[in-house]
């Protein structure tokens, strides 16, 4: 109770989410799917940002998408059966398992940053015709040093 009030129930579910991530690793190191999985949540909220202004819900559910994107590589186990017991959105279970709806959109944009295939980045910016080129690399950089920043503060 007293780290909601601190820290406010949004955050605090940001870290803990974080947090799953973290466990695997070493002591003292910041672990590379951490940090992946940072990028992901971050940008993913920024982009929602964007996309539908002032919605706090809508952001928690697109930081919630690029971090459980990379729960199968954690764990070994498809992201169906990972999210099953969850009881997720609706629109949150679609992006995951279906790459579907807005969210899906944004996970497909996100994930195509990640590879060295301007064409597929292309296409997935395309599919979200409401960010700009500048607005996602606003937001990429913005993602990638705080995902910086919660890597140091991590390891």
């Amino acid at each position: 109770r007293h780290a909601i009030t601190v820290l406010g129930r949004r955050q605090l579910q940001r870290w803990l989410q974080l947090l799953l991530f973290a466990s695997g690793s070493p002591q003292g190191t910041a672990s590379p799917l951490l940090n992946l999985a940072a990028t992901r949540g971050r940008l993913m909220e920024l982009l929602a940002g964007q996309l539908q202004p002032g919605q706090a819900a809508f952001a928690d559910q697109a930081f919630m998408v690029g971090i459980m994107s990379l729960m199968p590589a954690l764990v070994a186990l498809p992201i169906a059966e990972l999210i099953a017991p969850l009881g997720v959105a609706p629109a949150v279970h679609d992006a995951l398992c279906a790459g579907s709806g807005v969210l899906g959109a944004m996970l497909a944009l996100t994930a195509a940053s990640e590879g060295e295939d301007t064409g597929a980045l292309a296409a997935a910016l395309d599919a979200l015709s409401a960010i700009t080129p500048a607005d996602y690399n606003r937001c990429l950089t913005q993602a990638l040093a705080w995902a910086a920043q919660v890597g140091q503060e991590g390891g």
